[in-house]
């Protein structure tokens, strides 16, 4: 989706997940598997801080549970415009399907997402704008998002 949305901006496109992997050497999923969730955000914390601070004029695709870092969910909401893609239990579980995820450890998919949805869904909730994803494709999706930045004026240059 982030490179789409890039595309459709005429802006960047910045993978925190990857930034995390060519910072630390390894997948942020190794870190999740070997030492946790907690090591991992602790990890994840000074890669999503430095993207946020210097990347301007750029889409950021950060990982769902980076909202949890309050040092990065402030710079975010301060610095950025956030747009939160927000998707149903149901079809996040659906395109999760077959994925081996670390964070799953032997539960289901739905279990897991109900569970970091409601653990998330108030911080995303302070995005300054929200797109439904569910039953749309990427492309109407960033069609959206590109028609929401549009009417922004303050957001331009």
């Amino acid at each position: 989706m982030g490179p789409r949305l890039g595309a459709a901006l005429g802006k960047e496109f910045a993978d925190t997940d990857v930034l995390f992997e060519q910072y630390y050497g390894c997948s942020g999923a190794e870190i999740i598997r070997e030492s946790g969730i907690s090591k991992f955000r602790e990890m994840e914390e000074p890669v999503l801080l430095k993207t946020l601070s210097s990347k301007k004029n750029t889409v950021i695709s950060s990982g769902a549970g980076s909202i949890l870092i309050p040092s990065v969910r402030i710079l975010a909401l301060e610095s950025c415009w956030m747009v939160w893609l927000r998707t149903s239990v149901e079809v996040i579980a659906s395109r999760l399907c077959g994925t081996d995820r670390a964070i799953f450890d032997g539960k289901s998919a739905t279990q897991v997402i109900i569970q970091q949805k409601s653990s998330r869904d108030k911080f995303y909730a302070l995005a300054h704008e929200v797109v439904d994803t569910d039953n749309i494709s990427e492309e109407d999706v960033a069609l959206k998002v590109k028609n929401l930045f549009i009417n922004r004026s303050d957001l331009h240059e």
